[in-house]
C-alpha cells in the first residue's frame, strides 16, 4: 500500500510542524468532503462520522454546527446539544449555530426556546432567512398549543 503521509522527517522541528499540520489541513478536507457527499446522499449517520473524523484533526465551528444539525436529525439530541455548544465556544459569532439549535428546540417542542436561539441569529445577522423563518414558525407552534 502506498504511503500517503508526506516525508517530514528530515526536516527541521519547525517545518516538520508546519508540514504535518498542511497534512492534518489536507485530511480534515478530506474529510469533509466525504461527509458532505454523504449528507447529500441522505446518507447522515456516515456524514455524521466523516465529520467526527474532520472535527478531531482540526476542530472549527462550522464542523461542530453542521455536527449537531445532523445529530439532530438523527434523533440524537444529546449529541447535537454538544455538538452545538463546542461550535458556539469557538465562534460565539457564528449565527448557523443558533438557527441549528433553534431547529433541534422546535423538533423538541420547545418552542420558547426555539424562538429565543432564531432571536440571538437575528442579533448577529438581523436578515437570516432561516432564523426569520424559524421565529415565524416558533411562535405559530407555540400559539397552536
Amino acid at each position: 500500500m502506498k504511503n500517503l503521509l508526506p516525508d517530514c522527517q528530515e526536516l527541521s522541528p519547525t517545518e516538520r510542524s508546519e508540514c504535518y499540520r498542511a497534512y492534518a489541513e489536507q485530511a480534515r478536507s478530506c474529510a469533509e468532503s466525504a461527509a458532505t457527499e454523504e449528507l447529500r446522499q441522505g446518507y447522515l449517520k456516515t456524514a455524521a462520522d466523516w465529520l467526527k473524523l474532520a472535527e478531531e484533526l482540526q476542530p472549527t465551528a462550522v464542523l461542530y454546527a453542521e455536527s449537531g444539525r445532523i445529530y439532530g436529525k438523527l434523533g440524537r439530541a444529546e449529541e447535537a446539544f454538544a455538538a452545538l455548544q463546542k461550535a458556539e465556544t469557538l465562534a460565539p459569532s457564528f449565527e448557523q449555530t443558533y438557527v441549528f439549535r433553534g431547529n433541534l428546540y422546535l423538533s423538541l417542542q420547545e418552542f420558547d426556546l426555539a424562538e429565543q436561539q432564531y432571536r440571538r441569529a437575528l442579533s448577529i445577522n438581523a436578515s437570516n432567512p432561516s432564523a426569520i423563518r424559524g421565529v415565524n414558525l416558533a411562535r405559530r407552534r407555540a400559539s397552536a398549543t
